[in-house]
């Protein structure tokens, strides 16, 4: 207990000193963030905040030789490699062509890798011993998984503090699974991220980067897989559900794009937080509405081997549908037809988390 203690505080402490040298230190201009007429920021932002998590949770690692784990040595070994992938994309600005080749091989490369622990994956009562199938799933999950959370790192707070609801998450199931050494990984993560979210709070000093996002959203699909143990029933529903909202919001942001003719990788501002903000949210508001809506899903998952299957999908339906549809939707139809009376009551009520004018 008192080592867990003691990693926490230096994994935070020495993120918030690497993030500090980080920021006052004369970067590469690749390494700045400026504005433009797509982006929300208005002042040049460094994109450090990857660089010291990683930095962090390397430090760590090897000062409590937590690295001579074989498993720890395959995570940190293709945790790199994504984190690469995004430093590169900032420092050089890479199309998205030569960006999702490099996803496509080191995704391949670890699912064969880690092939051993996905021989039966199960979401509820639904289950698959077929390793080819299994190893199809898991190909696409990850890919899906990495490019969605990078689609949220759009609003200062935001993609960290997600993170940080995942892998708390995460702490709690491997906490009564009693695995000290995935426990430990966690913590070390989860503290070297609230160093960083220091620095991420509006108005920002430093975004999470390519770099970042790539290293996050990799952990946040892979390390279930990776730190697979016979208690854990890999790969199971709760690690679905936990990260539910990412899929959801990015599979929505997909089928605009497809619908108006638009190429799925470029960017634009048809997520979540985009149409938040088009409703004159205050940025912190956006963030806890966001945030407010990811805990149900990790609540949601802690039961999702309770309940039925039927209701479990309702319960993510309706989850899904206020935080994901009516935000989208709502608004419009209040103002255009003042449903059953509710627009005094919604204009009222939309006020309170508008930024004044």
């Amino acid at each position: 207990m008192l080592q867990l203690l003691i990693l926490s505080v230096l994994s935070f402490l020495i993120s918030l000193m690497i993030g500090r040298f980080l920021y006052k230190s004369d970067l590469p201009q690749s390494l700045i963030d400026k504005p433009n007429i797509r982006k929300i920021h208005t002042t040049p932002t460094p994109l450090v905040g990857g660089i010291a998590i990683i930095f962090s949770f390397l430090i760590i690692v090897i000062l409590f030789n937590l690295y001579e784990n074989n498993v720890v040595q395959l995570y940190i070994i293709f945790s790199l490699f994504f984190f690469f992938i995004g430093l590169f994309d900032d420092l050089f600005q890479w199309n998205y062509k030569k960006k999702f080749l490099l996803q496509l091989i080191g995704t391949m490369a670890f699912t064969i890798t880690i092939s051993q622990n996905i021989e039966i994956l199960h979401f509820s009562t639904i289950s698959s011993s077929n390793l080819l199938f299994n190893s199809f799933i898991i190909f696409i999950w990850i890919l899906f998984i990495i490019n969605a959370f990078n689609f949220f790192d759009g609003i200062n707070f935001l993609a960290g503090s997600l993170s940080l609801i995942f892998f708390v998450s995460y702490l709690v199931y491997y906490y009564f699974v009693g695995d000290v050494l995935v426990i430990s990984i966690l913590l070390i993560l989860i503290f070297s991220i609230i160093g960083f979210l220091f620095y991420n709070r509006a108005p920002a000093k430093m975004f999470l980067g390519d770099a970042g996002s790539m290293f996050l959203g990799f952990t946040i699909a892979a390390f279930p897989l990776i730190f697979s143990t016979s208690n854990t029933q890999t790969y199971s529903t709760f690690f679905v559900i936990v990260v539910f909202i990412l899929v959801s919001d990015t599979i929505f942001v997909l089928i605009t794009r497809f619908l108006k003719n638009n190429n799925p990788f470029h960017p634009d501002k048809t997520h979540l937080h985009h149409q938040l903000l088009n409703l004159n949210f205050r940025n912190r508001y956006v963030v806890l509405i966001i945030l407010f809506g990811s805990l149900l899903h990790s609540l949601l998952a802690f039961y999702s081997e309770k309940i039925s299957l039927i209701l479990l999908l309702l319960l993510l339906l309706i989850i899904n549908i206020i935080f994901i549809i009516s935000p989208r939707f709502f608004p419009n139809l209040v103002e255009k037809y003042n449903l059953w009376g509710l627009k005094h009551i919604y204009d009222k009520a939309i006020n309170y988390f508008q930024v004044d004018k």
